[in-house]
């Protein structure tokens, strides 16, 4: 029998464990300071479309993931506008670009909060009338982007 305290195992599970928790720690602790560097940013869409007689539409983000996210949430609306204006007859997937959407008068110019012009694509899928969006803006690009789709 130990009368002396914790052995040498407990010693070592109680570093884990405080590693563990510094560690969880630290890492929230930056999101949190990342999150708070992005919260004054906004960015802009520009819509010179039908019925939109080229409004400014300007949204405040609070993080550049989101910022990114509702770009891309956007371009999926524009795609779908642009379906619902276009006898769009199709078994197959489609793309749909941005500089399409474009000519159409569907949508300006989108930019992101450090006003790079983006770049994307929508493919829609006609048979389960899904779409995924894609957008590049200036660093930023969306997973499986493909360059030359755009």
């Amino acid at each position: 029998m130990n009368h002396f305290g914790f052995g040498v195992i407990g010693f070592l599970f109680v570093l884990c464990f405080l590693g563990i928790c510094i560690y969880i720690s630290v890492f929230h602790f930056q999101k949190l300071t990342v999150s708070n560097s992005y919260s004054k940013n906004s960015y802009t869409v520009s819509s010179g479309g039908i019925g939109k007689m080229g409004n400014d539409y300007s949204y405040i983000v609070h993080d550049s993931i989101h910022e990114y996210r509702d770009l891309e949430f956007k371009l999926e609306q524009y795609a779908k506008e642009y379906v619902s204006q276009n006898s769009i007859i199709s078994e197959n997937k489609i793309i749909i670009t941005l500089q399409t959407m474009q000519e159409k008068k569907i949508v300006g110019t989108i930019r992101d909060s450090k006003q790079s012009i983006c770049k994307g694509y929508v493919i829609y899928n006609s048979e389960r009338k899904t779409y995924m969006p894609y957008l590049k803006c200036g660093s930023y690009h969306s997973i499986d982007y493909l360059d030359y789709l755009e």
